[in-house]
């Protein structure tokens, strides 16, 4: 996505748009705040660990079956909404950092 161009973007809310993935998305290395809720993604590409400054991350109601290896280096996340996926183990990190976890039921096949 032509979009994660945008070095200073701090904000992006890309929900409802039946994205497939988030190619280019290491690249926003200033992103805070991440809503990717309502899409159809698969998986999180590994590229999101480079978001260090991520704060908030909205997946819910995709069809990510697992997380990146290493997406316990975002350290700054307070907030990660993995509800309605197809996530059945979170990675080996610690994930103690988080203020609010949520992960709920399995989204059904479409």
């Amino acid at each position: 996505m032509g979009i994660f161009r945008l070095r200073a973007l701090s904000h992006l809310d890309v929900s409802h748009n039946r994205l497939t993935s988030l190619d280019g998305v290491g690249r926003a290395l200033k992103l805070r705040y991440l809503d990717v809720s309502y899409n159809r993604l698969r998986e999180l590409a590994e590229e999101v660990t480079s978001l260090l400054m991520l704060k908030h991350l909205d997946m819910s109601f995709n069809r990510v079956g697992t997380l990146p290896e290493h997406f316990g280096v975002l350290t700054q996340l307070r907030h990660l909404d993995l509800s309605h996926n197809r996530i059945d183990a979170l990675p080996n990190e610690r994930f103690d950092v988080l203020a609010n976890v949520l992960v709920g039921p399995p989204r059904r096949t479409l």
